[in-house]
């Protein structure tokens, strides 16, 4: 399941990156941005907004990002309720907040791509070096706690969406469980 996982991160990380052109680009279509303050005050929350329907609603109504969906898994809460809010969080902040440098030097660099080459080139280093903090915490807690510092963090856990007979070390214990679920 953990390649999944893997997988799955990925696919909502292209997503999250596309999302985070797409709203600079909308901002720029719907409002003549010609300063940095317009910019900070019209594409900070647009993209708020668009990652929220993504991440929040979307999520919460599939139960899980589009790449868990894709991938066959499901976010369930291990304490409390699954909420719209709490899924957001859990994505962009708890997963994807490592990206924000580099997504700010691709807005800039975007602008432009001419005077803002060394700003992406710092940003994209920042991150980098984020994302590697964030892959050793992660990796210790996966060896301390067998679960992932998200997952930890918002009382989450990532299921298999649709079980198969591979997963269960008794096949009798798989066809139980199937005929339990059937509508």
């Amino acid at each position: 399941m953990i390649f999944r996982r893997i997988g799955a991160y990925f696919f909502d990380l292209g997503i999250f990156l596309a999302l985070i052109v797409f709203s600079y680009k909308l901002s720029v279509i719907l409002f003549d941005l010609n300063s940095l303050f317009l910019e900070i005050i019209v594409v900070i929350p647009l993209t708020i907004v668009v990652l929220f329907i993504m991440y929040g609603v979307i999520s919460y109504l599939l139960k899980g990002s589009l790449g868990k969906k894709f991938f066959d898994l499901k976010i369930t809460a291990t304490n409390g309720w699954l909420t719209p809010v709490r899924l957001f969080s859990r994505d962009v902040i708890g997963k994807y907040l490592v990206f924000i440098p580099f997504a700010i030097g691709l807005y800039r660099w975007l602008d432009r791509p001419k005077e803002m080459e060394m700003f992406l080139k710092l940003n994209t280093n920042i991150s980098l070096v984020l994302i590697g903090i964030l892959v050793i915490a992660n990796g210790l807690m996966y060896l301390v706690r067998k679960e992932l510092l998200v997952d930890n963090f918002f009382d989450t856990n990532v299921e298999n969406d649709i079980p198969t007979a591979i997963e269960y070390s008794d096949i009798k214990e798989f066809k139980d469980e199937k005929k339990t679920t059937r509508w």
